[in-house]
């Protein structure tokens, strides 16, 4: 019997110390990730010239964008909470969940959009989703928006640069609704807006009308949960 007992304590032992290892390992792989794209990050917004963009007086220069990665289809800017990055799209929205902006493996994933977005001159809602990294990077400090006067997001592509005004944000549980890109007829669209406004769990005073081109950005939140923002485009 207690020949049982040791067998057991050890394996019990062993359990656990694979996890910690495999913890371990993953804080690691996460560090390592964090620390590849700030400085990815840092080496796009150095050469692109960041405050020239933030300021309008020169169009983002895409061909830099393109020769790192050829799935650049845009830049989003959100200055005060310090989000500052190139949005890529591919065939789907697995690939950047695990790869950073040069296509690298990186746990941090990069910022992109929606597969089935066109683009946010063609789309009633554009989605863009990056991780909730931990160290602020990604969309670690859009939560921030909770106790921040911002309310515009920039977003600058092909054509030039657009401003949204932020009209919603909140956090639900994982669902398929808010990032509902086509939608069959005008009334599917006017109900999507009121819906998504209602949920709020900050004031804004706009209201959202049928003509407006919906911005929404999409991170994790604690329990499994989202976080969302909601944009009107203004031009």
């Amino acid at each position: 019997m207690e020949r049982l007992k040791k067998i057991i304590r050890i394996i019990i032992e062993i359990i656990l110390l694979a996890i910690i290892i495999f913890s371990l390992g993953m804080i690691i792989r996460w560090c390592i990730g964090s620390i590849k794209n700030k400085k990815m990050s840092k080496k796009v917004n150095n050469e692109i010239k960041i405050e020239e963009i933030l300021d309008g007086k020169r169009e983002l220069d895409f061909d830099y964008l393109y020769n790192i990665n050829k799935d650049t289809i845009g830049y989003l800017t959100i200055d005060s909470l310090g989000i500052n990055y190139p949005v890529v799209k591919t065939t789907d929205n697995d690939y950047y969940l695990s790869h950073s902006f040069d296509k690298s493996k990186n746990v941090g994933g990069w910022i992109f959009m929606d597969y089935r977005n066109i683009s946010i001159n063609d789309d009633k809602n554009t989605v863009i989703y990056g991780h909730n990294m931990k160290d602020g990077s990604m969309f670690g400090k859009l939560h921030n928006l909770k106790n921040s006067d911002t309310d515009t997001i920039y977003y600058y592509d092909k054509d030039g640069k657009h401003t949204y005004k932020i009209y919603s944000i909140y956090e639900i549980e994982e669902e398929d609704y808010y990032i509902t890109t086509l939608f069959d007829c005008g009334n599917a669209y006017t109900e999507f807006q009121n819906k998504v406004k209602a949920r709020s769990i900050k004031e804004y005073s706009y209201e959202p009308k049928y003509e407006d081109n919906t911005l929404t950005l999409s991170t994790c939140s604690n329990n499994n949960k989202r976080f969302v923002v909601h944009a009107y485009k203004v031009n």
